[in-house]
């Protein structure tokens, strides 16, 4: 029973889309939003803020060898940081005395290149992964812009300018249930959950790293 309410403290959705280098390094920032299943006529007046369960903003900052950069093209890594979270409900149970959600939001990038011979094949660019802890759960509750100060993902390396790009997102919600959860468990978590068993090595690492 134990384990069955952990399981269910912990939950994660995520997406891919595939664009262009110029599409990419024209984006500053990640919108996340998880929308209710309810569909709107089916709300009351006062339940339909709740149809955007999740809303969240992650600035993308670019670097180069002499720290921020100002010329994306020019950019050798990035890292994610929050900038907005607001959070209407959940989709991972957490104890209705004190409703707090963590979450977990892992990036992958990858991409098509040459293999050793010759033949086209799927690589790893990089990943990335933020946690932010202590949302408070309620209706269009927002996360205070100081709480956020601080918080960014590990540098992730930039992809470069002739490259067509698969860019995946996980995120994984944590809910408080009187058991201890680990951060670090739903960071590997939302990272595999972003690259999929293309790049399983990066996995063996964080998992090492840990221990």
């Amino acid at each position: 029973k134990a384990k069955t309410i952990s399981d269910s403290a912990t939950a994660k959705y995520s997406g891919t889309q595939f664009i262009s280098f110029k599409n990419f390094s024209n984006y500053k920032c990640i919108v996340i939003a998880r929308f209710s299943e309810l569909i709107e006529s089916e709300l009351k007046e006062k339940d339909k803020p709740n149809l955007i369960g999740l809303l969240g903003v992650l600035k993308i900052i670019n670097l180069n060898d002499n720290g921020m950069a100002k010329d994306k093209e020019k950019s050798v890594a990035m890292v994610m940081v929050p900038y907005y979270f607001e959070l209407n409900n959940s989709v991972a149970k957490t104890l209705k005395k004190k409703p707090i959600i963590n979450l977990s939001i892992g990036l992958s990038i990858k991409t098509i290149g040459t293999q050793n011979n010759k033949l086209p094949g799927f690589f790893s660019i990089g990943v990335g992964v933020v946690s932010i802890s202590n949302l408070k759960l309620g209706s269009r509750s927002i996360m205070e812009q100081d709480k956020l100060k601080n918080i960014y993902s590990d540098l992730i390396p930039y992809p470069n300018k002739n490259s067509i790009l698969s860019i995946s997102l996980s995120v994984v919600e944590t809910g408080n249930i009187g058991f201890d959860h680990k951060k670090a468990e739903a960071e590997i978590t939302a990272v595999k959950e972003a690259i999929g068993p293309t790049v399983e090595d990066t996995i063996k690492t964080i998992l090492s790293d840990e221990d």
